[in-house]
C-alpha cells in the first residue's frame, strides 16, 4: 500500500518481513542499512532534517524464522540497537512485553528484560507509553 509523500522503508529480510515504516518525502533522511543484519525484523533511519535523529525500529517474533532461541535472537536485536544508538534516537516498534510485569518475579520474559537493561543501560531510555496497545480477548 503507497501514500502519497511518504515513502514506505521494509526491512531486509529473505522470508517474512515484519518491520515497515513511512517516512515523510518531506524529510530528508537516510536508511541505514550498514548498521543492521538482515532477517532481525530492525530498521534504522537517520533523519537529517531533525538534527540528525535517528530512527530505530524493531519487532521481536516470538518465534524466530531462524534456528536460534527467541531469547538468543533478542539478543542479537539488542545488540544491534546498542551499537547504533546515539543522543538523538528514538526506538519504536513492537517487543512483545508487558511492560507493567517488568519486575514480576514470575513473568516468562523477566529474563527479556534483564538483557535489555544490560545491553542498553548505557542509553538511558525511557518507557514513554504507559498503557496496553493490544490485549488478547478470549471468550
Amino acid at each position: 500500500m503507497s501514500f502519497a509523500n511518504f515513502n514506505y522503508e521494509s526491512e531486509s529480510n529473505d522470508k517474512r518481513s515484519r518491520v515497515g515504516c513511512y517516512v515523510s518525502s518531506k524529510l530528508n533522511y537516510v536508511r541505514r542499512q550498514d548498521l543492521v543484519e538482515p532477517n532481525l525484523h530492525i530498521i534504522i533511519i537517520d533523519i537529517k532534517s531533525l538534527k540528525n535523529t535517528r530512527l530505530i525500529n524493531i519487532y521481536r517474533p516470538f518465534n524466530p524464522q531462524s534456528n536460534e532461541t527467541p531469547r538468543n535472537f533478542f539478543n542479537k536485536q539488542l545488540q544491534i540497537i546498542a551499537n547504533a544508538y546515539n543522543n538523538n534516537t528514538i526506538l519504536v516498534g513492537d517487543f512483545n512485553l508487558d511492560w507493567k510485569k517488568k519486575g514480576a518475579h514470575d513473568y516468562a520474559f523477566k529474563g527479556y528484560f534483564e538483557d535489555m537493561n544490560e545491553k542498553l543501560n548505557h542509553v538511558n531510555c525511557s518507557q514513554l507509553v504507559t498503557f496496553n496497545t493490544w490485549s488478547r480477548i478470549v471468550n
